[in-house]
């Protein structure tokens, strides 16, 4: 993933019921973070600022979803962008309502709520 590009993932709240989505992301500096509803869940877009590695937590009643935490390295031009140890957090919290696939899309897989991670420059 590149600095100042933004990058976004799905988190599937199909059948796991009403809630409290809570996403974390720790790095070298705080990233802009918004989260909106889609059909399946919630997309989490966020947009890193500064090189260096990031870790995304995402939780959902106050567990951690499977694979979370996940590790996402920031990369680009920057002469000026030096991390100094330094962890910075940004947080949203979001209160879910339920979400139910229908019959088309209907799968066997976990009523727990999972995630998908994907950059994608906008």
């Amino acid at each position: 993933m590149r600095r100042r590009v933004k990058a976004d993932f799905i988190v599937d709240t199909c059948s796991a019921g009403a809630g409290t989505l809570a996403v974390t992301i720790d790095g070298p500096s705080k990233v802009s973070m918004d989260c909106t509803e889609v059909d399946n869940g919630y997309k989490v877009r966020y947009t890193p600022l500064v090189n260096g590695d990031y870790y995304i937590h995402v939780k959902y009643n106050n567990v951690h979803i499977s694979g979370s935490p996940w590790k996402v390295k920031c990369t680009g031009l920057a002469k000026a962008d030096k991390a100094l140890d330094v962890m910075e957090t940004s947080h949203v919290v979001i209160e879910t309502v339920e979400k139910v696939r229908t019959v088309q899309e209907a799968d066997t897989g976990p009523t727990c709520p999972s995630s998908t991670c994907e950059s994608r420059a906008s």
